[in-house]
């Protein structure tokens, strides 16, 4: 049965309404492989998995396909299971090689219209589908192609684009989402006070004229009602971008898709970002501005169904989501994450969101996806924590500096920094890592040049140093990194003590090769024992500190030696002198 809704506008609606903007499980089976001769299908079950990220952010209803009677004359066509709800567009997901794919759609026998095919600037996935203003219920679709190669369908829905939350006229009050001046319970609101900066700047953003988008259709409407609540974290699946160009057309794709299949007044994403970390503007802003330094009011998106009033959806191309396809399994490079995590901090601070009220697609109630995929699910709460930090530390730099290390064959490393723009720093320290540990060797609040001994490496290998600025209100951020590298000895090893001379402590550092019975003795001029450092079985390799406390000894020359016993008698004997000054 097909009937216009401009003839009907009161009519009940007789199932269960199809809202625009929900998410259900979808299916990913690719269970039908077609040729331009000789093919097989099987049918395509409506929710044996869930859907790709972009087939669920549309928001329709599953239906099953199975071949249709048109098949016989060896025509690629499918026909419908009943649809489930009244609906005024169709769409199917799938794969081709043939770019020139034509495809048509009928209702119940009734006239052919075209499908609008849409496909990803990159790889062989298809969209195909149409909506329009007549309401379809109790039938069936049916659907067949024109192409030159083999057609694979993931994934087939019905939609009712009647009351997009895009749109003006929309009715708030729809399932899962509050009235335009209901309160929202308190862990959505936004309000969570937070420890905020002030100065975090966003990843450069390319605009909409960057990628030649479309003009919103309609009036948008805010956002915000009252309050911008949550953030949602997509992932494109089968829509990937490395480079620049890529990530312009991805943009203008999935425009296409959103507008012109789905019948949305835009793309329903207000942000971007493509794999390479390019944050690009989906939505138009609510006021037409071009830039984030306003902080510009966001209009109301289409990527979460049932709760995207206040919720700022940002989607990452690529695909991140290994059960989903074989091609599918994009992690996030590190200087992706960062920028990911920049742009949330950004949202989080300029809009009022706590990090709290960042979740996956998938993580939404009655959202039944797998978006944003495994891959990003399992830096979830990294992410989350990046965010924290940066509220904390902000992004906006404090000045600059200049770190440089040099290391000797005795595991000591050499230190020298200078400031090469002092801006807002009050302060500085300078960590040493290794490992998973770290420890702070210097600190200071004279900003001129400066130089440092560092003998207190245990690791042989690679180590690194961090230089951390310090605003006079207390706001910490890094620097200046470097790496040093510290040689292996093959062989026992006793250094110069430091500091040298010293008042009343120094560090005597040695190295062994392999386990050994060690004595480590110091001695006065006339010879006599006046300290016993080490005494015993030393069953760790590597670098080893002891500290000499002469605190209560006269000013003098003393040595210290160390004694390593090894199965087959002394390994190593040596001996250094020492000063202390008073």
């Amino acid at each position: 049965m097909r009937r216009s809704f401009m003839r009907h506008p009161a009519r009940t609606l007789r199932k269960k309404r199809l809202r625009a903007d929900s998410c259900r499980a979808l299916s990913l089976c690719m269970a039908v492989v077609l040729g331009w001769m000789g093919w097989t299908a099987a049918s395509v079950p409506a929710a044996a998995q869930q859907a790709s990220s972009l087939f669920a952010d549309l928001g329709t209803d599953a239906v099953t396909l199975a071949p249709s009677p048109l098949s016989k004359t060896g025509e690629p066509a499918w026909v419908t299971e009943p649809i489930p709800a009244e609906a005024t567009g169709f769409v199917v997901q799938g794969t081709t090689s043939d770019r020139n794919l034509t495809g048509w759609v009928r209702f119940e026998n009734g006239p052919w219209r075209a499908l609008r095919v849409v496909f990803s600037a990159t790889g062989d996935t298809f969209f195909a589908g149409f909506h329009g203003d007549d309401v379809f219920t109790a039938g069936r679709f049916e659907i067949r192609f024109e192409t030159r190669a083999a057609v694979r369908l993931a994934a087939a829905g019905v939609f009712d684009n009647r009351q997009d939350a895009d749109r003006g006229e929309a009715v708030e009050k729809r399932e899962g989402e509050r009235g335009d001046q209901g309160e929202a319970p308190p862990e959505e609101t936004g309000e969570v006070r937070l420890q905020k900066s002030g100065i975090i700047l966003p990843p450069f953003m390319y605009d909409r004229k960057a990628w030649n988008a479309d003009p919103f259709r309609g009036n948008p409407v805010a956002l915000a009602r009252p309050n911008y609540r949550n953030m949602a974290f997509h992932h494109a699946a089968g829509f990937w971008a490395t480079t620049h160009e890529e990530g312009l057309e991805q943009l203008k794709a999935i425009q296409n898709l959103h507008q012109n299949i789905r019948g949305w007044s835009d793309i329903g994403y207000h942000f971007v970002l493509d794999q390479s970390g390019r944050l690009y503007q989906g939505r138009p802003f609510l006021r037409g501005d071009a830039s984030l330094d306003s902080v510009p009011p966001l209009a109301m998106g289409a990527h979460v169904g049932g709760h995207n009033t206040g919720n700022i959806g940002v989607c990452m191309l690529g695909c991140y989501h290994p059960p989903y396809i074989a091609r599918c399994i994009d992690t996030l490079a590190p200087p992706t994450f960062d920028s990911l995590a920049v742009t949330f901090s950004f949202l989080s601070e300029s809009y009022g969101v706590s990090p709290d009220n960042l979740r996956g697609h998938g993580q939404f109630p009655g959202a039944a996806t797998s978006c944003p995929g495994e891959n990003n699910l399992a830096i979830f709460d990294d992410l989350v924590e990046r965010i924290r930090t940066l509220l904390v530390t902000g992004n906006a730099p404090l000045g600059r500096a200049a770190l440089a290390v040099r290391s000797d064959e005795d595991g000591v490393v050499h230190l020298s920094w200078e400031f090469l723009d002092a801006g807002n720093i009050a302060g500085y320290r300078i960590e040493r890592v290794e490992g998973p540990a770290s420890v702070v060797i210097f600190e200071g609040d004279q900003l001129h040049p400066g130089d440092f001994t560092d003998g207190g490496a245990t690791w042989s290998g690679q180590i690194s140093y961090r230089l951390y600025g310090r605003s006079a209100s207390g706001r910490e951020q890094l620097l200046a990194t470097v790496a040093a590298t510290l040689e292996r000895p093959e062989r026992h090893v006793l250094t110069e003590n430091y500091p040298e001379p010293f008042f009343h402590t120094s560090t005597i550092r040695y190295y062994l090769p392999r386990d050994g019975i060690v004595h480590l003795t110091v001695f006065d001029a006339l010879g006599r024992s006046v300290a016993n450092l080490a005494e015993g079985a030393a069953e760790s390799e590597g670098w080893h500190h002891i500290p000499f406390d002469a605190t209560r000894l006269p000013s003098g020359t003393y040595f210290y030696r160390l004694r390593i016993e090894g199965f087959s008698g002394t390994a190593y004997d040596q001996t250094h002198s020492l000063v202390r000054i008073r």
